[in-house]
């Protein structure tokens, strides 16, 4: 078994971005080649020409504890591939998001093997919405308790908000641009409604309080050359919604309010664990004994794969190592929190972890 430093090393030298099918699958067969190695049962699951791989302690896909993690990344200069440790910081593409947790997760497979029903996988596409943990979700592998490894080790996250991805179509009618009078700019409809769009989401967001519905629009597209006024122009929208918040209802105001055609592009739901959940208070307690008493539980208004796994149980918490910068040149892993989280995590699923009889 490899120290789990250089795993983390080994791992982020694989340029397993999203898109890139062939480094996603090297990366994820040198993970099955070296669980196997090291006697812990493996799956590889291939979807669309990706593989996943899960590993389990035991047989079977249903485990008392599922751990989550993602092995592909988003694109980054060649540099960023090659590690550098800085201090107590590993920097590089992957250090903090999730190269350093699926290290973590690959050597507790082997440490608790067949001593505990722990289960994992390898998600290879969370960096363009991880469908294929729904996939994954879709065909039985699942947890009394998921643990998604996608966080912060001072914070336990029990909620996160949903995705609406919208595409808002205004018309209008060509003509030549120099006799704008002759035709309708759809460009300026568009605009137009991107002002209207503000009566529904009109709260006033801030960093400190910012649990609300959000849109932001993420791509415009018109006009096809530069001497015509177009007739069509079109926004996406990506919206972050509450549990307080209904898809239906949304959809309803902006069509309402802009007076465009609305096409819904996707949904994935919003995450909500209550605090009083009996394995999600003993897992919080475990983490403010073993880990720091400063541990607090959290919201975040990004997404993980912990929403794929809201109809499967109800027992579900995000949490990871210490670390920052994800998706920048100057993403890092605190190196000082890798042995303190390793470790933590295997008591807790050795002594803690709920198990079939609970």
């Amino acid at each position: 078994m490899m120290k789990t430093i250089a795993l983390i090393q080994k791992l982020m030298s694989f340029r397993s971005v999203t898109a890139d099918y062939s480094e996603v699958n090297r990366c994820s067969d040198f993970v099955a080649a070296y669980l196997r190695k090291n006697k812990v049962s493996v799956e590889v699951v291939q979807v669309d020409g990706r593989r996943i791989v899960y590993a389990a302690t035991h047989a079977g896909r249903t485990s008392d504890v599922l751990l989550n993690t993602h092995l592909d990344v988003v694109s980054a200069p060649a540099s960023l591939f090659r590690p550098v440790v800085k201090g107590k910081r590993l920097i590089g593409r992957g250090a903090s998001d999730c190269k350093g947790t699926a290290a973590v997760v690959m050597n507790l497979l082997i440490r608790l093997n067949g001593k505990v029903k722990m289960g994992a996988f390898f998600s290879v596409d969370e960096e363009e919405g991880g469908r294929l943990t729904q996939v994954m979700v879709e065909k039985g592998f699942t947890g009394r308790f998921v643990l998604v490894l996608d966080g912060d080790m001072n914070r336990l996250t029990l909620a996160q908000k949903g995705i609406l991805c919208v595409k808002v179509h205004a018309a209008g009618r060509a003509c030549h641009s120099a006799a704008p009078w002759r035709g309708g700019n759809a460009i300026d409809k568009l605009m137009a409604a991107r002002e209207k769009l503000k009566v529904c989401f009109p709260i006033r967001v801030t960093e400190k309080n910012n649990w609300h519905d959000t849109c932001a629009v993420t791509l415009i597209e018109g006009g096809t050359v530069r001497n015509m006024v177009p007739a069509m122009a079109s926004m996406t929208l990506n919206i972050r919604f509450t549990e307080k918040s209904r898809v239906d209802i949304l959809l309803r105001k902006i069509r309402k309010a802009t007076g465009c055609r609305v096409e819904k592009l996707f949904v994935t739901p919003f995450v909500s664990v209550s605090e009083k959940d009996p394995t999600i208070r003993r897992f919080y307690h475990a983490m403010r004994r073993n880990l720091s008493p400063k541990v607090v539980l959290s919201r975040m208004n990004g997404a993980t794969d912990a929403r794929y796994f809201v109809k499967s149980t109800r027992s579900i918490a995000i949490t990871g190592l210490s670390g920052g910068g994800a998706h920048s040149t100057q993403e890092w892993l605190d190196l000082n929190s890798v042995p303190i989280f390793e470790d933590f995590l295997y008591h807790y699923l050795l002594s803690d972890s709920p198990k079939d009889d609970q």
